[in-house]
């Protein structure tokens, strides 16, 4: 059934997939390779931070505490792209590139290879419909409610 719209189950049940066969891994690599071209600052810091982890005596780490170190201290300098998205290819990549620590990061299987793509992933930001919006509000407002009751 190729390029058949099915519902991709997401939070809030919404994301539309157009080709079933491509995974939202994928995607996600696509935009990881222009991020990282056009953001080489990024890779510079994330190495230079594994390598102060390194020299610390550490055996492993964490490549999204990395990730999260370079997005608080270079907000403007690592906009245009999620970098939370990447954090598991900047770490397969440092193993790539220093093999000597291959084992540093614990990778795991990608969760997103298992899910289709979704249809405006790419390059293209998509808001939740309208609906899922108004449910999403309701919940969040009943929340506040619940663990704010006196305001």
């Amino acid at each position: 059934m190729k390029n058949a719209t099915t519902i991709q189950k997401t939070l809030f049940n919404w994301a539309e997939v157009t080709d079933p066969q491509k995974t939202r891994a994928d995607q996600i690599f696509k935009e990881f390779e222009v991020y990282h071209k056009t953001h080489p600052s990024v890779w510079k810091e994330f190495v230079r931070l594994a390598f102060i982890e390194i020299n610390k005596g550490r055996k492993k780490f964490s490549s999204k505490a990395i990730c999260e170190k370079i997005r608080w201290e270079n907000a403007a300098s690592t906009s245009g792209g999620n970098l939370n998205n990447f954090t598991a290819y900047y770490a397969r990549l440092f193993h790539v590139a220093v093999p000597e620590h291959e084992n540093f990061f614990i990778v795991r299987k990608l969760i997103s290879a298992d899910k289709p793509a979704y249809k405006n992933a790419i390059g293209e930001f998509v808001s939740l419909p309208a609906q899922y919006e108004g449910e999403l509000v309701e919940k969040l407002e009943k929340i506040l409610l619940e663990t704010n009751p006196t305001e």
